[in-house]
């Protein structure tokens, strides 16, 4: 009974914590209707906190936007995603911004597993960026130094995940 009881305990516990996405439900989130996102995202503890429609007139993409364990005081998260869309053509993109070096080597590790080749990298002011693209994927590093009015500095990371089409056209 107490096993019985330890293991409700741990499964409804788990259930209740917001959860970080791995690379494979970032790549699927990109196959989403905003609508699925939303549910998707809600479920994991995500929190909606945004959204844009597409401003046709001036070539923008619509986003909605989310944030992981948001403080209720200050812009601050755990993490960030943005999901962009356009109701008119297929483009969809997914970008993450997370602040731990550990989410980076595991979200990093991921992509290499698709055997992708380093497209390109530049180092600009404060930050590096790594472009790796695989067959039918990119997906675009951004690593940067920020510091508040405090002189406080911390990393952030940021991850793009677009199509190669897109990619092409766009950036």
């Amino acid at each position: 009974m107490k096993r019985l009881l330890l293991l409700f305990f741990i499964l409804t516990s788990s259930s209740s914590i917001s959860q970080n996405l791995t690379l494979s439900e970032l790549i699927a989130l990109k196959s989403i209707e905003p609508i699925g996102l939303e549910e998707f995202l809600s479920k994991k503890k995500w929190e909606f906190i945004g959204a844009e429609s597409p401003d046709y007139d001036h070539g923008e993409l619509g986003v909605i936007q989310f944030a992981l364990e948001k403080d209720i005081y200050s812009n601050k998260a755990k993490a960030f995603i943005r999901y962009y869309y356009s109701d008119v053509n297929i483009i969809k993109r997914i970008s993450i911004q997370f602040h731990t070096k550990v989410k980076y080597l595991e979200y990093l590790d991921a992509v290499k597993k698709f055997n992708p080749s380093l497209h390109d990298s530049t180092i600009s002011g404060n930050s590096i960026t790594k472009v790796y693209r695989g067959k039918t994927t990119t997906f675009e590093f951004e690593i940067s130094k920020n510091s508040d009015s405090f002189g406080s500095v911390s990393e952030i990371f940021n991850l793009m995940i677009v199509s190669n089409e897109d990619y092409d056209l766009n950036f």
